[in-house]
């Protein structure tokens, strides 16, 4: 249906990514669809393990990840809740103009990473 900046929120991963998914880089063979993106978070207190491998048949692309394979671990650790640089959290807000800021922020407070999606203006001539 040609619907844009779909974004999906996501939790009890275990790990924290912002993920894009783009018909530019599909490898599955379907392609009609619109760029979008998926925030991976948490939960704050649990363990950390994964990512594991990325399915690229939507042309899934990691535009930040941190796990434990990030901080070098090995792929299939599990890390207790006490390795507090893994422990992460997130918030968005959407802005009176319609771009949604969304943050990845470390229990310390300081933010991993962040995102500003602006809304798509339609045409209204019909």
């Amino acid at each position: 249906n040609g619907i844009e900046n779909v974004v999906s929120l996501t939790s009890d991963v275990h790990f924290t990514a912002h993920v894009n998914l783009s018909p530019d880089r599909a490898e599955g063979g379907f392609t009609d669809f619109k760029p979008l993106d998926e925030f991976v978070i948490g939960p704050i207190h649990a363990g950390s393990f994964g990512p594991n491998y990325m399915d690229t048949s939507f042309g899934a692309q990691y535009e930040y990840e941190m796990g434990p394979l990030s901080l070098g671990y090995e792929r299939w650790a599990n890390l207790a809740p006490e390795v507090n640089e893994l422990q992460s959290f997130g918030h968005a807000s959407v802005s009176e103009t319609g771009e949604l800021h969304v943050k990845l922020i470390g229990i310390d407070g300081s933010v991993m990473h962040e995102k500003i999606l602006s809304p798509v203006v339609l045409n209204d001539s019909a």
